[in-house]
């Protein structure tokens, strides 16, 4: 891949998940690479650039919640959970 190669404004949008206005204020604020204009109102982003702002933001922290993997949910009974005790407990009836 080139690193000269341009991103479109709809690639772009897929690539951040955001919409159009917040591409815009990211760039204003400049949280965002600037986007070039090549012609008119067509603008392109480089894709290093972009690949270098990715590599910038911070890494997710994983918090310890001291519940293990595979651990079931603590709290209400699903409804289909209080069927099935509703259904034993009228069986043993």
């Amino acid at each position: 891949m080139s690193s000269k190669q341009l991103i479109s404004t709809e690639e772009m949008l897929a690539l951040t998940g955001v919409n159009y206005s917040t591409l815009w204020r990211w760039m204003a604020r400049g949280d965002f690479p600037l986007a070039r204009q090549i012609g008119g109102k067509n603008l392109r982003w480089l894709r290093q650039e972009f690949d270098e702002w990715i590599a910038g933001l911070p890494k997710h922290q994983c918090v310890h919640t001291g519940i293990k993997a595979g651990t079931p949910k603590r709290g209400r009974p699903s409804k289909i959970t209080a069927a099935r005790k509703r259904a034993g407990a009228a069986r043993t009836a």
